[in-house]
């Protein structure tokens, strides 16, 4: 049972999140998953969440863990995003250099160099 709240927390690793205070299901939580995850890592990112400092039962951490996840998740996904469209315009101006520095070639191949 624990395992899949394992995975989700893995997860979180992307964004760490300090906080202050933690809750004894936070405590709980984190205890049972140290031998997969450190425990101040779990209980920093659980406590910096409202609705996990505020849950009453595992149901409630495991929900929290999976909204922390999604919203770090899709921060992710839109850096990817623009580094993507970032690496595209790149690639854009490399082929242009490509095809000039080609055009550059014919010309000097052809004698056709002379500077003005």
């Amino acid at each position: 049972m624990v395992q899949p709240i394992a995975i989700v927390l893995l997860a979180v690793a992307i964004a760490p999140v300090l906080a202050a205070g933690s809750s004894s299901v936070i405590n709980a939580t984190c205890a049972e998953l140290k031998p997969l995850w450190p425990y101040d890592y779990c209980v920093g990112v659980l406590s910096g969440d409202p609705a996990a400092t505020a849950a009453t039962d595992l149901r409630g951490v495991a929900a929290a863990a999976v909204n922390i996840t999604a919203t770090k998740a899709a921060s992710t996904l839109r850096v990817i995003s623009d580094l993507v469209d970032e690496l595209s315009t790149c690639r854009g101006y490399y082929g242009n250099m490509l095809q000039s520095l080609a055009d550059v070639r014919v010309d000097l191949d052809a004698g056709r160099w002379a500077i003005q």
